[in-house]
């Protein structure tokens, strides 16, 4: 399998629009193949996932300044991203949380008591 082409294909954000099969038509090698190597090589695809995203990091900064800079002028649905974003949350995130501690949400101290822990 052309193990090196896809790794570098795939590595570069622009070529998001093409699919596998699709690129695999293109090389002339079988989905099935790729499939099985890259079930085979999980280290490989957290290498590819690591340069994507040291390609698309400076972007990542202005979005999140943009974001930011929204959320601070008082947009809902910006702060709503910020939070899910900067601290993890989302309602269902939230609700989940909720029913775990009998619907009471904890309190700071005992959130950092839990990290000390």
């Amino acid at each position: 399998m052309a193990n090196s082409l896809y790794f570098d294909f795939r590595c570069n954000p622009e070529n998001d629009s093409t699919t596998d099969a699709m690129w695999c038509s293109r090389v002339g090698i079988p989905v099935t193949n790729l499939d099985s190597w890259k079930a085979s090589n999980p280290a490989e695809m957290e290498k590819i996932l690591a340069i994507r995203r040291s390609r698309y990091a400076n972007e990542m900064i202005q979005i999140d300044a943009a974001l930011l800079k929204k959320a601070k002028a008082g947009d809902a649905r910006s702060i709503q991203l910020a939070w899910a974003r900067f601290e993890n949350w989302s309602p269902k995130i939230e609700e989940e949380a909720s029913k775990k501690t009998g619907g009471r949400n904890k309190t700071l101290a005992e959130l950092i008591a839990e990290d000390a822990g």
